[in-house]
Formats: structure tokens, sequence, C-alpha cells
């Protein structure tokens, strides 16, 4: 939580704090954002423009669903015939109104389908939008990661500047060669050349990010919760197929299929022919009036609809063999990712301890360099070493709540792997 100083008159109107079990609070003066992991997905799906734009795709989607089930206008007719012969003449006007019509039982199979369709559309949208805040949970590892190395490449840069003015001082008193203050000095660049980078890195990935979850340019933004190594919960994710049928992916394919299936009846059905109804008014000369009525429909001979059964037919089993092939392929990434968190937590067990605290372990280092136990050349391949492994162990944790989060999103079952 940030505070800012403001007279008491003015405090109330000007600040603006929306608490919620620490959740993200601004103030609008001085934009300050506060964003807990645990309040991604609260602020995304209020403020990202892509989730907004994925409400408009669907709503989209919706109305061109539902465009085959309006109600066609009815249709108005006249005419007029007029006759003539020897000079005497007769007319005759026609007015009509004439309205097709499907057969209930048909529109109803129709209805029945279109809200299978809609359903399929809802669930395609959930899990787009579970699999941007995946990508957004990720984002926000790899922000906190970032910082943490850069801090760990500050500090190393630091420690080899203070050295190498030590050695500097050493070689002008003789006691040491030039080449250990040649290669303390290149080491320097290095370090000071990959800080460089990671800065680089660390601007762009973070502009891409606030893009996407729609933090306006000129809000400073405060990433309150710190990324270390937690140990995975996996019991709730061990009944494989139950967990994998409950993500909105998978749902939305069965959906899909109970839709086929409806359209398949419909297009069986596509054999009764709709019925056009005409009502109308008839005049002939100046004496006989009456009235016009009506019945017309196809009379299916040459066409039975045949073609179109069959091609919903196989569209549904296609449907239906791309169904169980993604949820084998669904199965498989499922158990995949389940083994790569239990081999990532073996290591990062490991790693953490020793990398979390990397100030403390290089200090007695630096300190046997200054008494002179520990040749330059010792003291350089020892930073490279902790650089390389802290890099690595970096790694390592990026990739493993990434493929956490990639797993919480396949399954759907609302539960979370580790609790940031």
């Amino acid at each position: 939580m940030f505070k800012m100083k403001f007279p008491v008159s003015t405090a109330l109107f000007l600040c603006i704090g929306i608490f919620a079990g620490g959740t993200y609070q601004y103030c609008a003066e001085n934009p300050v954002l506060n964003l807990g992991f645990a309040q991604i997905g609260e602020y995304a799906r209020s403020h990202s423009p892509q989730i907004g734009v994925m409400d408009s795709q669907r709503d989209l989607e919706h109305m061109d669903a539902r465009l085959p089930l309006q109600w066609t206008n009815p249709r108005f007719d006249y005419s007029r015939e007029y006759v003539s012969n020897d000079g005497l003449g007769e007319k005759e006007d026609v007015f009509s109104l004439s309205k097709t019509f499907a057969l209930p039982w048909l529109y109803a199979k129709r209805n029945q389908g279109l809200k299978h369709k809609l359903e399929a559309l809802n669930l395609d949208r959930e899990q787009r939008i579970r699999d941007f805040l995946g990508d957004m949970k990720s984002g926000y590892v790899t922000l906190q990661l970032l910082d943490s190395r850069l801090d760990a490449y500050t500090t190393v840069a630091s420690l080899m500047r203070q050295l190498a003015a030590i050695i500097e001082n050493r070689k002008q008193e003789g006691l040491l060669p030039g080449y250990d203050v040649t290669l303390i000095n290149i080491a320097l660049l290095n370090v000071e050349g990959k800080l460089l980078g990671l800065q680089q890195q660390r601007r762009q990935t973070s502009q891409h990010w606030r893009t996407a979850m729609g933090i306006p340019d000129d809000q400073t933004l405060h990433l309150s919760t710190l990324i270390n190594f937690i140990p995975p919960v996996l019991e709730g994710f061990q009944a494989e197929l139950v967990t994998v049928t409950q993500s909105p992916g998978f749902q939305k394919h069965q959906q899909t299929a109970h839709y086929l299936a409806l359209e398949t009846s419909v297009a069986k059905m596509g054999i009764i022919p709709d019925l056009t109804l005409t009502a109308g008014y008839k005049s002939v000369g100046p004496d006989f009036k009456g009235y016009v009525l009506g019945l017309s429909f196809d009379i299916p001979i040459l066409n039975r609809n045949r073609a179109e059964v069959r091609k919903r037919q196989l569209a549904l089993e296609l449907h239906n063999r791309q169904l169980e092939l993604f949820k084998q392929e669904t199965l498989n990434r499922y158990r995949d990712q389940m083994a790569q968190i239990n081999e990532y937590a073996l290591l990062l067990q490991h790693m953490s301890s020793r990398f979390e605290t990397l100030k403390d372990r290089l200090d007695p280092v630096v300190s046997a360099c200054r008494e002179g136990a520990l040749s330059i050349s010792d003291l350089v391949n020892i930073l490279q070493t902790y650089i390389e492994g802290m890099e690595n162990y970096h790694l390592y944790l990026q990739q493993y709540y990434s493929t956490i989060f990639q797993l919480e999103t396949l399954t759907g079952t609302g539960s979370a792997l580790v609790s940031l």
C-alpha cells in the first residue's frame, strides 16, 4: 500500500482507493498503481483493450449466428390489367400480401441449435480470456524476475568497479601485474553490457505488458508481489480426464458438436418445404369485386436435400474426430506440463536458497580478493559462475511459473497451483 500526503480538505476528492484483500489502488492526482499478482485478472477484465476486442468480436459473432433465424418480411404486390375492344375497355386491379412461413417444429430445431452455437461462442471467449490472463501472469513474473536480475547485475557491477579501483591502485604501487587490471575491466565491461541489454529488455517488456493490461502511460506502476520459488500444490490436478474436460475450450467443442447434430436434423427435415400464404383484394371493372387467396410451396421431386444432409453429416463426423484428437492432445499437454512442473520444482528447491541471497554469498569472495587470498582470475571465474547460475535460476523459475499458468488455463478447474 502506498501513502501520499494531501491537504485534508482535498484528499477525499483526489485519491481513489479500492480495497479488497490488498487489491490495486491508485491516486488521481499522481497516478500510482500498486498491482499485486492476485489482482491481475480483476484489473485486466475491467481495463484491458484486448478483452474489449474479444467482447466485441463475440457480440458480432452472436449477431451473425442469429441472422438465419430472423423473420422474413411480408411481400406486397399490386398489378393492373387493362383490355379494350371497339372502344370498350375494362381494367382489373389486384392487391395482395404474401408471407413465407417455416414449419414451427423446424424453427424450434433451429432455435435450439442457435442456443448451442451461442454457448460455444461464449465458451470460446472465456477460454481466450483465460489464455490471455495466463500470458499476463507470465508477463508479471517476467517483469519481476527482470528486476531481480537487474538488481543482481547492478550489485555485481558495483563490486567489480570497487575491485577495479583497488586493483588499479595496487598496480600503481607495483603489487599487481597489468593484465589483472585488463582482466577485471573486461569482466566489468561484459557485466555492464549485459546490464544495458536487460534494461532495454525490461523497458520493451513493460511497454507491451502495460498496453495489453490497459495501464495508461502516465500512470506509475508498482508491482507489489515479489516472485520467489513456491512449491506447487498438485493434489487437485490428478483426475486427468475430468480436469481437462472442465475447461471452457473443451466444452466449446462439445457445444459445437450439439449444434452440428441439430443442424443435421434440420437438413433432414429440409425436404418439407416452406409455405407461402397469399391474401388480397381484386376488382374487375366497376361491378365485380372480390378477394384472392393463395398457397404455394416447392415440390421436392428433383431435389430432396440429400446433398445438404450428407454435408451436415460429414461436418459432424469431422468435428467428432477433431474433438477426440483435441482431447488426446490436451491430455498429452496436461501430462507433459505436470511432469515439467515437478521437474522444475525439484531443481528450483535446491537452487532457490543459493541465488535469492546473491550479495550475501559474494561478500566473502570479494573480501578474500581484497585481502589477497584470491587471485583476480579466480575472482572473475567465481563471479562469472555466479552470474551464469543466477541466469539459469531465473530462467528455470520463469519457465516453472509459465508452465503452471499454462496448466491452470488448460484445465479450467479454477484452482491455483501456487499462491503468489
